[in-house]
């Protein structure tokens, strides 16, 4: 099954320095689908932060599918920042090991989240916090 084709992810406060994310019409579908599980709200001062794991990625494919999915989620488009990092064994790309993260304006946050997935040695995950 295939949500909507294509898709922009429009930030709510691009002032913090939060761009736009284009989805094509495949991480819409659901035959990319991996479990995604949430993280208990915590709440400091104004701030609520909630951490969510994208479990069993081995593709590009899924991992689009997974930040689609959770970008779709209206809590988390009205987030301020949705910082995210992924580490995942790539199957179709002779088992390269892929990882990256994005800060969404919030400086060294996804650094930070990539380091706990080194660090605990994390290879099938996305591990997004807004």
């Amino acid at each position: 099954e295939t949500r909507d084709m294509s898709w922009t992810f429009e930030p709510a406060h691009p002032q913090f320095g939060q761009r736009p994310v284009r989805f094509d019409a495949a991480s819409a579908n659901r035959a990319h689908a991996v479990a995604i599980v949430d993280g208990e709200p915590i709440v400091d001062r104004k701030s609520t932060f909630q951490a969510f794991l994208a479990r069993g990625i081995s593709s590009e494919a899924q991992l689009r599918w997974a930040l689609r999915t959770l970008l779709e989620r209206p809590k988390l488009a009205r987030a301020t920042h949705n910082m995210y990092a992924f580490r995942y064994v790539d199957k179709t790309r002779s088992d390269v090991t892929r990882a990256d993260n994005v800060d969404d304006g919030e400086d060294g946050a996804g650094s930070k989240i990539a380091h706990l997935l080194d660090l605990f040695n994390v290879t099938d995950a996305g591990l997004p916090r807004p």
